[in-house]
């Protein structure tokens, strides 16, 4: 007589000559029928005490009865449960990375002690493996389908909107960019309201955006908030003030996507700006800005002040936050210079604040604010080549004192009649030499924050592989 659902014997246990307590998973049919009869009982998770012997022969029988075993005997050593918690946890491996894997090693440990146990041993916990596997399978299950926001999952497209009382504009620039990314696979658009006062919050949520909000006031706060939350391969900054032609997103993406620039930069100055803008000292601010930094850090970047972006994973998770307001930029360009990141410059049209929109800008307070961050980053970025510059001014002054009002009346007269400015160009020459050391200690600890970062470079680019 042979059994209708071989498949019954799927869970068995090969374990010489003892007895052993083996974990079953019954067929769907419960007719059991032959010698298993007097060791199976029709429920689920019921535990029997089988000899090898027997399993073996009773086997010898199905074969000879069905022509043909329909499993590989490296499969009775465990139970169907174990097999399909296995397969889920390499299906999650391939979705979201290996410490999916991680809860399900106790129940394997857990599975081999309960195999390798006799009669009178640890047979609770054969019990508890399958529970437990059933359990995770369930577990793997509801993760698959609503695990995205649970683990973070990396997107490929996030268009970020940092905004402060926006409401004149912000319900449009939400439509624009949904348009603009209605053809990119899994893109989101975040909004993040800066403490706004009017209704930007609201009816940025009826356009469709995501948004969340910074309470630290001031534009650099928001965006250490949003490189800090979202994951994504690409990120594109937009002001909400509609004054960025949205229908560039996809372009500006593409170069961070798949031409591998770390920034992509929305050139305003070499296309409508002049014309558009109606404030002639943020023009006379935004030239005056640019010559600065392309002419001490040796770039090219065409619009140094744009709030119009892209950036890679890289940019994002390696570039340290350190402004708190509009001068952002101004650290993001020359930050991305300094690292020797690949930027590019797109040209797009601009436009000007439709009627009632204010600029938050502040042409003097903010414009002095920029210039003094590009003095301090200057020094901080090239200290060898400021330090030396300050020592030779100092050279120079005591030198230029020295000559003139000591050294030549000292030649006529045989004495120093200009003690005190013998003593001043003594310090100062001094304090030359002692810049130009300081500029080369520092330059040495430039570079090894230079090696570091590119350490971070690849552990970022290790974290992205691994998201993905």
């Amino acid at each position: 007589m042979g059994l209708r659902h071989p498949g019954v014997y799927l869970s068995a246990t090969f374990a010489g000559t003892n007895g052993y307590y083996v974990p079953w998973i019954l067929a769907p049919d419960f007719t059991w029928c032959g010698a298993m009869a007097d060791y199976a009982k029709p429920t689920f998770l019921h535990m029997h005490y089988v000899t090898s012997a027997k399993v073996r022969n009773r086997f010898i029988q199905i074969i000879g009865s069905a022509g043909t075993v329909p499993f590989i005997n490296i499969f009775f050593s465990t139970s169907i449960a174990i097999w399909l918690c296995l397969l889920m946890a390499l299906l999650m491996w391939t979705k979201y990375g290996f410490r999916f894997i991680v809860p399900i090693i106790p129940i394997f440990m857990n599975l081999l002690i309960c195999i390798a146990s006799p009669v009178n041993g640890l047979v609770r916990y054969s019990g508890c493996t399958v529970f437990a596997t059933f359990m995770l399978i369930i577990y793997y299950l509801y993760i698959l389908k609503f695990g995205k926001k649970k683990v973070n999952q990396m997107i490929d497209l996030a268009v970020l909107i940092p905004c402060y009382n926006e409401e004149k504009t912000i319900k449009k620039v939400v439509e624009d960019c949904k348009r603009a990314i209605n053809d990119i696979p899994n893109a989101t658009i975040f909004v993040y309201d800066n403490n706004s006062t009017d209704n930007t919050v609201k009816l940025a949520q009826e356009a469709g955006a995501i948004v969340r909000h910074e309470y630290q006031q001031g534009k650099g706060n928001v965006i250490r908030r949003m490189f800090r939350e979202i994951e994504a391969r690409c990120y594109v900054m937009i002001d909400g003030d509609d004054t960025y032609p949205a229908e560039e997103i996809p372009k500006m993406a593409e170069y961070v996507l798949h031409s591998n620039y770390d920034m992509v930069v929305g050139d305003r100055l070499s296309s409508s700006y002049f014309a558009e803008n109606k404030r002639p000292f943020h023009g006379i601010g935004n030239k005056l800005v640019r010559g600065s930094i392309n002419f001490f850090f040796d770039t090219d970047i065409k619009d140094i002040m744009t709030g119009y972006r892209a950036f890679s994973y890289n940019f994002v998770k390696t570039y340290p936050v350190l402004s708190h307001g509009f001068e952002i930029e101004t650290e993001m360009s020359i930050f991305a210079t300094v690292n020797n990141l690949a930027v590019k410059n797109h040209i797009i049209d601009y436009r000007d604040r439709p009627a009632g929109s204010i600029s938050k800008l502040s042409t003097y307070s903010d414009g002095f604010k920029v210039l003094r961050l590009i003095f301090t980053l200057y020094r901080n970025y090239k200290p060898l080549q400021f330090f030396s510059f300050l020592a030779l001014v100092l050279a120079i002054l005591s030198i230029g004192f020295f000559i003139p009002n000591v050294w030549i009346p000292y030649e006529h007269t045989g004495k120093v009649l200009n003690m005190p400015t013998l003593v001043v160009c003594g310090f100062c020459f001094i304090a030359g030499i002692i810049s130009f050391y300081s500029g080369l200690i520092l330059d040495a600890l430039q570079r090894k924050e230079r090696r570091e970062y590119e350490f971070r470079l690849q552990e970022a680019t290790w974290k992205k592989e691994n998201k993905d």
